[in-house]
């Protein structure tokens, strides 16, 4: 069995400052995962297939065996974030908006920055053309942290993403 669960305190704020906005806010996350996983003791053979039918493969010996094997975690860990970002209003078809997010996971030790970026020009009342890009991280599953004592010092996945796009809207309002 494994259950997951998750207390989060989170507070966000945003400042208008004529056209232009900041915002930023943070979230600490209390996880706890506690699993306890368990697999019967097995043997993988090894086979002769050199027949022409299936069933008359024969057992030539073990290839390996594994035995049984018990894990069990109770797991407690804090994970913290804080995001900022400013929207620019430089001109009346242009948006700019820049931004970060800071995460660390007290589990690993690890933490990182995520640098964000994203454009939006207005082309008609109804047309705009939008371009971001931004880093995005992911923890590993707690299972997967806490299946094996080395996997502690996994670190978090990421992925670099751009996105361009249009946004139309069939009439204005």
């Amino acid at each position: 069995y494994s259950t997951e669960s998750e207390t989060t305190l989170k507070h966000n704020l945003a400042w208008l400052v004529g056209k232009h906005e900041l915002s930023g806010g943070f979230s600490l996350k209390n996880s706890r995962f506690d699993h306890d996983i368990f697999s019967d003791a097995d043997t993988v053979y090894t086979y002769d297939t050199d027949f022409a039918d299936a069933k008359q493969d024969t057992v030539t010996g073990v290839f390996r065996t594994y035995p049984e094997w018990n894990d069990e975690h109770k797991v407690s860990t804090l994970k913290s974030a804080a995001y900022a970002q400013l929207r620019l209003n430089p001109t009346d078809r242009l948006t700019l908006r820049l931004g970060g997010r800071y995460e660390h996971m007290e589990y690993t030790g690890h933490g990182h920055f995520a640098p964000r970026l994203g454009l939006r020009y207005r082309l008609s009342d109804t047309l705009w053309l939008n371009g971001a890009y931004g880093v995005h991280y992911q923890s590993p599953s707690y299972l997967m942290l806490t299946v094996h004592p080395e996997n502690k010092d996994l670190d978090s996945y990421y992925t670099n993403q751009v996105v361009l796009g249009t946004e139309w809207l069939p009439r204005s309002d």
